[in-house]
């Protein structure tokens, strides 16, 4: 019975699942860590270290939730949004009527040397995004390599 309700526990992220995007395989590994960091930290182990190896498989799921939230951009954006304003969306009507043109402005931006200043701190702002979740990602898989045979009971 038991072997079913884990089976069952597994549908609906395996009828989710795609194979055409890495994030599918980060939620999985969310399932899975999960799962682990239940199983260490209940009364069923029988492993000496279980504390230790019950911390590791805890701060990697901690580490795949960041990863699926994918927040990243709160603290890249912050020191842009202080400096710029925060972004105002809107559009303009194109020459040929039919369509319009997205337009990205930010209140501070005044002049062309601001605009061309902005837009530099955009490009470091999106490289501190990118740099923040890859630190993410490779800390996991860190973890994974020198730890993950020691994850058993």
């Amino acid at each position: 019975m038991r072997r079913i309700r884990h089976l069952i526990s597994w549908l609906p992220i395996i009828w989710r699942d795609r194979d055409w995007d890495w994030e599918y395989l980060v939620i999985i590994l969310n399932r899975k860590l999960s799962n682990m960091e239940r199983f260490f930290a209940s009364d069923d182990t029988h492993l000496e270290n279980s504390d230790k190896t019950l911390t590791q498989i805890k701060y990697a799921r901690i580490l795949t939730d960041r990863i699926l939230a994918d927040e990243y951009y709160k603290g890249a954006w912050m020191e842009h949004d202080r400096k710029w304003g925060e972004l105002v969306l809107g559009s303009t009507p194109s020459d040929d009527g039919l369509t319009s043109v997205m337009t990205m402005d930010y209140p501070n931006v005044k002049t062309e040397k601001d605009r061309a200043q902005e837009r530099r701190d955009n490009r470091i702002a999106l490289m501190r995004l990118e740099k923040a979740k890859q630190r993410d990602i490779d800390e996991l898989f860190a973890i994974m390599a020198n730890h993950i045979q020691g994850w058993w009971d």
